[in-house]
């Protein structure tokens, strides 16, 4: 029984820890090259979906986002408007730490955004803080971007609390300018 225990406590530490998936690296030479700093500079309009748990659509959004280096921070203003007419703004503040790494912070994310670039892909990992049902719960959010062309980006997000998936998210950023 205890043999039983130990491999089952053993397979869910290995499923919740993130072991085993791509790393960044693995997009270096794809093209064309996704830069952060590159790509959001400027106007950026964003189309997107929620999802659950289950995979059912709970929210559209609208997202126009724009780009600008001040000093050594790339600030990125972010506004959202929603499919029920509710509106959502963040600004994100992002500092270069290495040539494939960055930073990220914003006033709904708990701690920092931990992030690499490498080739066509962008991953991010962070804690968000998301409002439901008036409270506030922190969410693992696993962000992957991923360049189609100079002008369209992809987004995928995997949402996890405590390890367990709880929703989705799935955008697509087209450059305007």
């Amino acid at each position: 029984m205890k043999r039983i225990a130990l491999a089952a406590a053993s397979l869910l530490a290995f499923a919740t820890s993130g072991c085993g998936g791509i790393h960044t690296k693995a997009y270096e030479t794809k093209k064309p090259v996704l830069k952060i700093q590159d790509f959001f500079k400027g106007h950026v309009t964003g189309y997107g979906l929620i999802q659950n748990r289950a995979g059912e659509v709970t929210q559209r959004f609208v997202v126009e986002m724009h780009g600008t280096l001040d000093g050594d921070t790339f600030v990125m203003d972010e506004d959202f408007v929603f499919d029920d007419g509710h509106t959502q703004k963040r600004q994100w503040k992002i500092r270069l730490t290495g040539d494939h790494t960055f930073t990220g912070t914003a006033a709904d994310v708990t701690g920092t955004a931990h992030c690499e670039q490498y080739g066509s892909a962008i991953h991010l990992k962070y804690v968000l803080q998301v409002p439901v049902d008036k409270k506030t719960y922190d969410i693992d959010m696993d962000d992957w971007l991923y360049a189609v062309d100079e002008k369209t980006v992809l987004n995928r997000t995997r949402m996890t609390k405590l390890g367990f998936r709880v929703g989705a998210v799935t955008a697509t950023f087209l450059k305007r300018d």
